[in-house]
């Protein structure tokens, strides 16, 4: 929303063309956000369809402790993810 409330003018006027997402300077960050989000609240569906095992879970307190011993900025937030498969 930032990017298009700085950008309405052009908009409006039809002064802005795009051709490609990939062409926004914020692209990097907004795709891995949208990955962040889609991973994270759906979880279990993309597990089974993607056939991942179990073992990946074995880790995650690990991890979660590595996470806990990081000096991160405040409101930063920090999920851990565990993607493995036995294909």
């Amino acid at each position: 929303m930032k990017y298009v409330q700085k950008n309405l003018g052009k908009i409006n006027r039809d002064g802005y063309a795009l051709k490609f997402l990939t062409s926004l300077p914020e692209w990097p960050g907004i795709i891995g956000l949208q990955l962040e989000n889609l991973v994270l609240n759906n979880g279990q569906p993309l597990q089974r369809v993607l056939w991942l095992d179990e073992i990946g879970s074995a880790f995650i307190p690990e991890i979660r402790a590595k996470i806990g011993a990081l000096s991160r900025p405040w409101g930063m937030s920090c999920q851990p993810v565990s993607l493995t498969s036995t294909v």
